[in-house]
């Protein structure tokens, strides 16, 4: 509305002729106003992303499963060999997850896929385990509204010992 009103009181300065160009100036403030509105929505998506991503961590650091797999999609076709795997490396040792960047590859409505940098390293337990850093494709989908995993797929694994 704001802007209604500047562009109002600019177009009340100049002659009728040149409105035509003035009125222009409308098309170029609603792309920007589109852009940032559009720029502000994937800063806000940005930060719902990387609650789920602490979440997520701060879950299976605390090695709390329940709380981990409330990080995933219910309809996850990942579901049960997440939980499954999950149970089994708690039981085994103690691994420490840490994600060290990600990104979004892609943002659309309720389905976004994000690249993700994480290094698994053992802290304890009797299993067999090579450190590591994974190279992961996540995908995301809304479940009432809010952001889960809905499958991750390794991209690339480098053993770190």
């Amino acid at each position: 509305m704001f802007y209604q009103i500047a562009l109002a009181s600019i177009i009340a300065l100049f002659s009728i002729e040149s409105l035509p160009t003035i009125a222009s100036a409308t098309d170029v403030f609603n792309s920007r106003y589109e852009r940032d509105s559009s720029e502000t929505k994937e800063v806000e998506e940005r930060a719902k992303i990387q609650a789920l991503l602490d979440e997520n961590l701060n879950a299976i650091n605390a090695e709390n499963v329940e709380r981990y797999m409330n990080t995933m999609h219910p309809d996850s076709p990942q579901w049960e060999i997440t939980e499954q795997t999950v149970l089994y490396s708690i039981d085994l040792m103690d691994l420490r997850y840490e994600v060290n960047d990600w990104e979004i590859v892609e943002l659309m409505g309720d389905k976004a896929q994000i690249m993700a940098t994480q290094t698994t390293t053992k802290i304890g337990g009797d299993a067999q385990f090579r450190d590591n850093q994974l190279i992961v494709l996540h995908t995301l989908k809304k479940y009432k509204g809010k952001w889960k995993f809905w499958t991750s797929e390794i991209q690339s694994i480098e053993f770190l010992n």
